[in-house]
C-alpha cells in the first residue's frame, strides 16, 4: 500500500488503525508541502451561483493562502481573479460580499470592471502624468489576474458550485 504513497511519512500515519497524528496539522513543512501538491494542482471550491446571482454581485473566497474574487459581469458571465490590485498588490475588494459596478483600489484608488479591466486611475490624465494609460493597458497588462495560469476558463460549474484553479498542470475537469 505504500508503494503508491509517494511522500508517505512513518509515525505520522498509522495506515492499519486508521489514526493520523496531530503532528500532521501543526507542522509547516508538511502544510507547505500540502500548498505546492495539493492547492496548487487541483479545482478548488471556490463559491456557489447563488452567491452571486446578479450582475456586479461579489464574493471574496480563498484558494489555499490566495485571496480570490468571485464575480458576475455586465454579461452575466463568472470570473474569478486575485485579489491584488496590479499597481501595488493591495487587496481590491475588502468586504466579504456585496454588488458593485466596479471594484476600487483602496490604495491609489484603481478602478477595474466586474470582467477584470482597468477603467479607472485617478489624476490621470492626457497631460504629463507619468502614467502611460492606452487601450491595450486597460485591457492585458493592468486587468486584474485570473486565478488561473490558461488563457482558456479558469472557473467552472459543477451544477451550481464553482471551482477555480491556480496551477498550470491542473488537469481539465472535462478530459477522462
Amino acid at each position: 500500500m505504500t508503494a503508491r504513497i509517494s511522500s508517505y511519512r512513518p509515525g505520522l500515519v498509522d495506515l492499519v488503525a486508521g489514526q493520523i497524528s496531530r503532528e500532521i496539522f501543526v507542522n509547516n513543512e508538511i502544510y507547505q508541502e500540502e500548498l505546492e501538491r495539493v492547492f496548487a494542482r487541483a479545482w478548488l471550491f471556490v463559491g456557489h451561483e447563488s452567491q452571486i446571482p446578479n450582475s456586479g454581485d461579489f464574493f471574496v473566497s480563498s484558494m489555499g493562502e490566495e485571496s480570490v474574487i468571485l464575480c458576475r459581469d455586465r454579461a452575466q458571465k463568472v470570473h474569478v481573479f486575485l485579489n491584488s490590485c496590479r499597481h501595488r498588490g493591495m487587496k481590491v475588494c475588502r468586504y466579504d460580499e456585496g454588488n458593485a459596478a466596479v471594484l476600487t483600489c483602496p490604495y491609489h484608488g484603481w478602478s477595474y470592471a466586474t470582467d477584470g479591466k482597468l477603467v479607472g486611475v485617478p489624476y490621470r490624465s492626457d497631460g504629463d502624468s507619468g502614467f502611460r494609460f492606452r487601450e491595450r493597458d486597460r485591457n492585458d497588462v493592468h486587468a486584474l489576474y485570473p486565478a488561473g495560469p490558461r488563457p482558456s476558463p479558469k472557473v467552472r460549474a459543477f451544477s451550481d458550485y464553482l471551482a477555480a484553479e491556480l496551477g498550470a498542470t491542473t488537469p481539465d475537469p472535462d478530459r477522462r
